[in-house]
């Protein structure tokens, strides 16, 4: 079996998808890799495909009024990079790749035709597009203004800590190389007050922070501060 074929039925998203919709993915997609901080598309700008992710991480962020960029998802292996499949306007939203990361691109028009043929992965699809919905919901119910910036930090990290956690001695490890200026790009507030937030859940031996990694050093604990 083909490399990249294996890749496919290994990840959830193509799971329902019939052999011939991923061999045609396969013939006419594109096999991308990007470095570190690479800009994967932009804003502003009609994006012609859509992306998966094969390898590696990357986020979507769009700008704010202000200037600053506001992450929205930090997105990992298997998942759908693209916000415009059906329609051809302007993207809203831009994403750049966090480490190495490999995807697979296939032209918009080129994949609506292969989802005509495939209500299953169509299905897949759009449950993709449901669980972004979801998340965004969370995360405006988690901005309100009388929500401390330390529980912010909190939920986020213990969600990281869940999707893209390693079990170490210490704890759960986040397998992403973050900084202060990233996580306040994340939660979408400056980066004293996140550093502030920070050294809270450190100081009450909730997390560590080290090499650029943040260690959750009681998961329970971590979810009943943020849930309080």
């Amino acid at each position: 079996m083909p490399e990249i074929l294996y890749k496919l039925k290994n990840m959830d998203i193509f799971k329902h998808a019939n052999n011939s919709t991923l061999n045609k993915l396969i013939n006419i997609g594109k096999i991308k890799n990007y470095k570190k901080n690479d800009i994967i598309y932009s804003d502003k700008k009609i994006v012609d495909y859509i992306f998966f992710i094969l390898e590696g991480k990357a986020v979507i962020c769009n700008m704010t009024h202000n200037g600053n960029r506001k992450i929205i998802f930090i997105l990992g292996s298997g998942s759908l990079l693209s916000f415009n499949v059906i329609n051809d306007k302007l993207s809203s939203v831009f994403s750049e790749s966090i480490e190495k990361t490999q995807v697979l691109m296939i032209e918009r028009t080129e994949f609506l035709k292969i989802l005509k043929h495939d209500f299953e992965f169509l299905k897949s699809i759009m449950s993709e597009y449901e669980k972004y919905i979801w998340r965004m919901g969370h995360q405006l119910k988690n901005t309100i203004g009388n929500i401390y910036i330390e529980r912010r930090v909190a939920a986020k990290l213990w969600k990281l800590g869940r999707d893209f956690g390693i079990k170490t001695d210490e704890g759960i490890l986040i397998d992403i190389e973050m900084t202060i200026t990233f996580m306040a790009d994340f939660i979408g507030v400056p980066r004293e007050s996140t550093s502030r937030a920070c050294k809270k859940l450190i100081n009450e031996k909730l997390i560590k922070f080290e090499n650029k990694k943040f260690i959750i050093l009681n998961v329970d604990k971590l979810a009943e501060y943020y849930k309080r």
